[in-house]
């Protein structure tokens, strides 16, 4: 059985500028599988949606909180506590 990951499928009709950007996530979500595996700490929750809001913010360079948190899946209240 060979696992085929959705950005991989996707990384062909993405611009080449963006690649990079999208081999990092892959590479976070790989992680984040690993990680799952075991109940998060409070500290690795806040390390992972801050980690997760300053990417989407890098990738994206000009966007919204409220952008940001629809993207991301978090809360707005989430989203604005990070970048506070």
């Amino acid at each position: 059985m060979c696992f085929v990951s959705p950005l991989n499928l996707q990384s062909s009709i993405i611009p080449s500028s963006l690649n990079f950007a999208y081999s990092q996530l892959e590479n976070h979500v790989l992680k984040d599988l690993l990680l799952a595996m075991k109940k998060a700490t409070h500290q690795q929750t806040k390390q992972h949606n801050r980690d997760l809001v300053l990417r989407t913010i890098f990738v994206n360079e000009s966007i919204s909180r409220a952008e940001v948190a629809r993207v991301t899946n978090l809360t707005r209240t989430t989203v604005s506590d990070v970048v506070n």
